[in-house]
């Protein structure tokens, strides 16, 4: 797994958390740290939460058919593109978001119990709206 990180804390928690490499991409491109790493290869998909400012490297980063799961915009809104930009890899990208899943109430239960694991007790309170 490869993160690509904000600040030296962010890369800490990355690698405790198994990343095999970590990427600080304020201070180096990580769109050629990643192809050094994959060899040119690129990912199969990049997940991005920060949106304006990293999801053009994002979607440059991926290999032949990734999908870019872009899922937050914590420095802005991502900008509009041509999506032709897509066809040069044949790639894909997502935006998903939970509260259509979780507007299913069936799906919010089996998500919520295949969150908390069989220990946990899960309950739900009657629904407003």
């Amino acid at each position: 797994m490869i993160a690509t990180v904000g600040s030296e804390e962010k890369a800490a928690t990355a690698r405790e958390c198994g990343a095999d490499h970590v990427i600080l991409y304020r201070q180096e491109s990580f769109v050629e740290r990643v192809a050094q790493i994959t060899s040119g290869q690129g990912v199969d998909v990049a997940y991005d939460s920060v949106g304006a400012d990293t999801v053009s490297g994002s979607l440059d980063s991926l290999g032949y058919l990734g999908t870019l799961v872009n899922f937050g915009q914590s420095s802005g809104s991502v900008p509009p593109f041509a999506v032709s930009r897509l066809a040069a890899k044949s790639n894909t990208i997502v935006r998903p978001c939970c509260f259509i899943t979780f507007a299913d109430r069936v799906a919010l239960e089996s998500v919520a119990k295949e969150a908390s694991g069989p220990s946990r007790r899960v309950s739900f309170g009657p629904r407003s709206g």
